[in-house]
C-alpha cells in the first residue's frame, strides 16, 4: 500500500480504548491529508502484520515508512513503538511531525532532524495542515 503520509500511533484493539484526542487526531489527519493531496490512514489491526515474527514485522514497518513522503506520529506516554518508527523515519531523512498530549517527550525525539513537535490543542489542526501541504 503506497501512502503519502505514514501515521505512526497506537492501534485500536478490543482490550485498549484509545484516548478521545487520539481518535480525533486520526480523523483530522485523514481529512486534512485528503485535502492536501497527502493520503493517510490511521493504524489499524492487520492480522497478517500481527502474525509476523519480530524481524519481518520490523521490515514491513520500515518498508511502509520508506514509501511515505512524511510521518505524523501520535505519541502516548507509554508507547515504545512510535519512538522507534520516528527513529526509522529520521534515518531515512523523512519529515516528522510528533503530536502528543501529556508528559515529557524523550530528549532523543526532541533532537531528531526534520522533526516538528506539537502538543495537542487548538493550534494542532493548522500545524498538521501546514505540515502536510509542505511536503506534497
Amino acid at each position: 500500500m503506497d501512502m503519502a503520509t505514514y501515521i505512526a500511533g497506537p492501534v485500536q484493539r478490543p482490550w485498549r480504548v484509545l484516548p478521545e484526542w487520539v481518535a480525533s487526531c486520526y480523523d483530522m489527519i485523514e481529512r486534512l491529508g485528503k485535502f492536501a493531496g497527502s493520503p493517510a490512514r490511521r493504524p489499524y489491526v492487520e492480522k497478517e502484520l500481527d502474525d509476523l515474527n519480530p524481524k519481518d514485522f520490523t521490515s514491513k514497518i520500515q518498508e511502509r515508512i520508506d514509501k511515505a513522503t512524511n510521518i505524523v506520529a501520535i505519541l502516548l506516554p507509554d508507547d515504545t513503538s512510535v519512538p522507534m518508527e520516528c527513529a526509522f523515519a529520521a534515518s531515512r531523512s523523512k519529515p516528522i511531525l510528533i503530536i502528543y498530549s501529556e508528559g515529557t517527550l524523550p530528549r532523543l525525539l526532541l533532537s531528531l532532524p526534520r522533526t516538528k513537535i506539537e502538543k495537542w490543542g487548538p493550534s494542532t489542526k493548522t500545524v498538521v495542515s501546514d505540515f502536510l501541504k509542505a511536503f506534497n
